[in-house]
């Protein structure tokens, strides 16, 4: 509170400069070069993030939004090659392009999500002495990461990229960590597996028993991840060992695709679960192994790195025999999810 002696000081008073109407309080970071798109009832237009901080961000638009203040709406984006899914209000509007939003996160997920990626780049800037940090992802640096980077995948390259079609994956390390249950329609039999990998295209399971059930039959795969059930029709495609089993969903609908993507994308954001996380190798390594795999670990993640999530592949494989997840960040900033 300003005392009266101050007031009376006139310009001696410390005056604090506001880049819009809103008084947040938290420190926020601008952005350049943040493409999104801005969802309101059945309205979807492209947008730009101008700013954002722990509790709201600024956002412009290239078409009028004449909603004004306390419009419930969405923003999807994605902020140095992490996806959001933000909710939030509308608390002002100004020349019907600019817009102010306070955010209204449905989960505690969600919320976690916005702060740790906030925290993070508030760290990039005073790191890095940086006014505006460029939200984008440069798709050649991760290009660049992926050569440089020599890691070994759980699967053949030909398995990933007949179960997961060109899908951003999430991979869980840890055996039985997704438990989940396949049934045949045809004659109701049933197998209990874990999840080991999962897109918005198929996902590979591991089963308690050797798989021996015929392919491109319709099942049914029951799961639970994060408290959402799934329930998915798929068909059986390929094994990759005796109980390795590659499913390819199939007729999924439009609310199911949008949780199953935001699943997958809250399963990346957390860095556990990332096609890039390996487990240490359980046995005793030599004096040869230790060399070699020395020489093929990549230098630890950077801020920078860790803001990008670059994935990397197998080695020795063509580009165009892996799935590119360039695709799928192109289909998420053009809001093309169909």
């Amino acid at each position: 509170m300003i005392s009266l002696s101050q007031l009376l000081q006139g310009d001696r008073v410390p005056r604090t400069e506001f880049a819009s109407p809103e008084r947040r309080i938290q420190r926020r970071i601008r952005l350049g070069s943040t493409p999104g798109v801005l969802l309101f009832e059945r309205l979807k237009m492209p947008c730009q993030l101008t700013d954002i901080s722990m509790t709201g961000c600024g956002i412009s638009v290239d078409k009028r939004f004449s909603e004004g203040a306390l419009a419930r709406i969405e923003i999807m984006t994605s902020i140095q090659g992490q996806p959001l899914h933000i909710y939030g209000i509308t608390t002002w509007t100004r020349n019907d392009r600019l817009i102010g939003v306070r955010f209204t996160h449905p989960s505690l997920t969600i919320k976690k999500q916005v702060e740790t990626l906030v925290a993070a780049l508030i760290e990039l800037s005073d790191t890095s002495n940086l006014d505006v940090i460029d939200g984008s992802f440069d798709d050649s640096e991760e290009d660049e990461n992926r050569a440089a980077e020599d890691t070994r995948e759980r699967f053949s390259a030909e398995f990933i990229r007949l179960i997961h079609n060109s899908g951003c994956r999430a991979v869980s390390w840890q055996e039985g960590e997704w438990p989940a249950q396949i049934r045949y329609i045809s004659d109701r039999s049933t197998l209990t597996g874990s999840i080991l990998d999962l897109s918005v295209h198929g996902c590979s399971i591991q089963t308690s028993t050797a798989f021996s059930k015929p392919f491109h039959e319709n099942i049914e795969l029951s799961f639970t991840l994060r408290g959402l059930p799934f329930l998915l029709a798929g068909k059986a495609v390929a094994v990759d060992s005796p109980n390795t089993v590659g499913i390819q969903f199939s007729a999924i609908s439009t609310r199911r695709l949008e949780e199953l993507k935001q699943l997958i994308g809250e399963l990346r954001a957390s860095g556990k679960y990332q096609p890039d996380s390996l487990k240490d190798v359980a046995e005793e390594p030599t004096v040869a192994a230790e060399e070699e795999t020395a020489a093929s670990q990549p230098e630890p993640m950077s801020a920078d790195a860790a803001l990008s999530g670059a994935v990397a592949v197998p080695t020795g494989t063509e580009p165009e025999e892996i799935p590119e997840e360039k695709h799928f960040w192109s289909q998420f900033r053009n809001g093309n999810w169909e």
